[in-house]
């Protein structure tokens, strides 16, 4: 009897460890673990993402230094500089500033309302869903942000700080599933998996990077940041859209994390979990 449950036991860690260690050898793509394969498509995504952040940022301080009078744009649509110092201010606040107030809105849109988003994905069935939702949100408002210029610089940057708290609802929903991941490889293979994630989600920076600084040489626009900006948005809007539809098609789709208990509101659930890790 002892010798057959210890058996058993040894016959269900070795199906584990065959699981895990296919889990790194599948093809280079995909994993035998469809939630790993969904993960690092998040991951490359979201580094794509990062990334058409910093030309945006450019274009919009670009922008709001010429609404400022602060630079001059010729006949080519090349913008030069007139003031160095530029102190003069565009809707209240100076050029420069408007990156960093963008990062605020966008922290207090995260402090205040992702706790709420969190709920339903621990409380409910639906993370996979408001990953989804979320990710198309994202994209779309890239694809917007394409037509950045002048006249809709200061609606984009608005469009921005909610893209902000949009993309931190995506990295919500992805990373709810990396505990169940874990469970499934084991702490042998975890490590292995982290690392693989890093060095896809780099080598998807480095081909976003190539891919936008080639079209800026094709096109000639490589010195002018509010056309570099338009093309980073439109190479995103492809890049992340095809590694987001990936990634979200790999994931499966999960009961809830936690049960509710009867006549719980689901929003004082988050709130009282989150008192208990304060």
């Amino acid at each position: 009897m002892v010798d057959s449950k210890q058996n058993e036991e040894q016959s269900s860690v070795d199906d584990v460890g065959d699981l895990a260690a296919r889990s790194t050898n599948s093809s280079c793509v995909r994993l035998d673990v469809d939630d790993a394969t969904g993960f690092q498509f998040i991951q490359m995504s979201n580094n794509c993402l990062l990334l058409s952040n910093v030309f945006l940022s450019a274009s919009f301080i670009t922008l709001a230094k010429n609404h400022a009078g602060c630079m001059q744009k010729d006949e080519n649509g090349n913008f030069s500089v007139i003031d160095e110092v530029c102190d003069k201010k565009v809707y209240g606040f100076k050029p420069s500033s408007f990156i960093t107030n963008i990062a605020a809105i966008a922290g207090v849109l995260v402090a205040f309302l992702l706790p709420f988003i969190g709920a339903i994905v621990d409380y409910t069935r639906y993370r996979k869903l408001i990953g989804c939702i979320a990710a198309a949100l994202v994209i779309s408002i890239q694809t917007i942000q394409i037509g950045t210029v002048e006249a809709t610089w200061f609606f984009m940057t608005i469009l921005q700080a909610i893209n902000g708290f949009l993309s931190q609802c995506v990295r919500l929903a992805a990373f709810s599933y990396l505990p169940e991941i874990h469970r499934i490889v084991g702490d042998r293979i975890m490590p292995q998996l982290n690392t693989r994630f890093f060095i896809l989600a780099a080598c998807a920076s480095i081909t976003y990077l190539v891919l936008v600084a080639g079209s800026g040489f094709l096109t000639k626009t490589f010195n002018n940041d509010v056309k570099t900006a338009q093309i980073g948005q439109a190479v995103d809007m492809v890049v992340s859209g095809i590694f987001y539809a990936l990634g979200f098609y790999f994931f499966t789709k999960k009961g809830a994390k936690t049960r509710v208990a009867r006549k719980r509101v689901l929003v004082f659930c988050r709130v009282q979990t989150g008192l208990l890790y304060r």
